[in-house]
């Protein structure tokens, strides 16, 4: 019999985790082999920073995936209006620092 190997394509929106197997899988399958082989999904561990106004320490901490990331409000600055340099939509696959943008009023 030949042996069975299967590539998976790993969809846009589940990037976010690495992938493996449960148990060691050998680099050949016989098609009657019956056995069950799981593959187990590992989230992504991201740093996020958040720099505001001068004189306020960034802010930094890690998510396990960016879609439960949720902004804190930009520290506010008398005079001026706030908003993060990205949106939680804007983030890549990868650590990131966001920055406060202030403009006068």
């Amino acid at each position: 019999m030949q042996a069975l190997f299967a590539r998976f394509l790993i969809p846009e929106n589940l990037k976010a985790y690495t992938y493996g197997w449960a148990e060691p899988v050998p680099e050949t399958l016989p098609l009657e082999s019956g056995r069950v082989y799981t593959v187990v999904k590992t989230p992504l561990v991201y740093t996020i920073t958040f720099a505001g106004a001068e004189g306020i320490a960034p802010l930094s901490f890690t998510v396990e995936t960016l879609t439960s990331l949720q902004l804190p409000e930009v520290p506010s600055k008398i005079g001026y209006t706030a908003k993060w340099d990205k949106t939680v939509s804007e983030l890549g696959l990868e650590d990131a620092t966001l920055t406060a943008i202030y403009t006068p009023v």
